[in-house]
């Protein structure tokens, strides 16, 4: 049965990751003060650089780690790497792959991290509805093909983006044997990242299931996509 936990600070969130042994979850944070001003990550060529450099380590340290994704990381290191990411100054300088002060669940958090704190989810808030239609009915053949056409309405950077995460997540599920995390759980953790409405209602929370959906069929579907391209 899922619950919905309410975090009213950062301090209070973390009390529940620890409750939960670390694992990930969904957080409605009713404190606007509290969380990230949006905005401050762009899809810009720093963005790209971030998402690339990120996921080439994890792929290169820890595509077998039991758990990739949802263990997160200490919240304050995960900030710091973010902010030197960031920096044109420093983000050159960030050794991810030989430099083990960087954890892997640091480096998967800075990732979500990254996602989350663009001005708008990477799927847009304006196709959401869109999106989220053909995860409630219709046939498997026909949601990915509706899926995969609002795909291609995406703004280029976005859709550039996303494809870039989901080939990444379509390898991280190839090695589940290993690092348990199945198509069905990678879709927990990122249906939230890549995709959620512009206001947080009850509604909303009730369509989080199909938001999963929708990324595991993207994750599922990676191949043909790319194909279609």
């Amino acid at each position: 049965m899922p619950f919905t936990l309410q975090a009213f600070s950062e301090e209070d969130r973390n009390m529940w990751f620890e409750a939960l042994d670390g694992k990930e979850t969904v957080f409605l944070n009713l404190n606007k003060a509290n969380t990230q001003k949006e905005g401050s990550a762009q899809l810009d060529k720093i963005g790209f650089t971030i998402l690339r450099k990120c996921i080439s380590a994890i792929e290169k340290r820890g595509i077998n780690d039991q758990g990739l994704y949802r263990v997160v990381g200490v919240s304050s290191k995960v900030q710091r790497l973010l902010n030197l990411l960031m920096d044109a100054k420093t983000c050159d300088e960030v050794d991810l792959e030989g430099n083990t002060e960087w954890e892997v669940k640091t480096i998967t958090s800075t990732v979500k991290q990254y996602l989350r704190s663009l001005p708008e989810p990477l799927m847009t808030y304006e196709l959401h509805g869109e999106f989220i239609t053909p995860a409630k009915s219709g046939s498997p053949v026909s949601r990915v093909k509706v899926i995969h056409s609002l795909v291609h309405k995406l703004p280029e950077k976005n859709k550039e983006m996303l494809d870039i995460v989901v080939k990444h997540l379509a390898n991280v599920s190839d090695h589940a044997k290993k690092n348990l995390m199945t198509v069905a759980n990678l879709g927990v953790v990122f249906g939230p990242t890549l995709m959620r409405p512009q206001e947080e209602t009850v509604a909303g929370l009730m369509d989080l299931k199909f938001q999963n959906i929708v990324v595991e069929i993207l994750i599922e579907n990676h191949e043909k996509e790319a194909e279609s391209s």
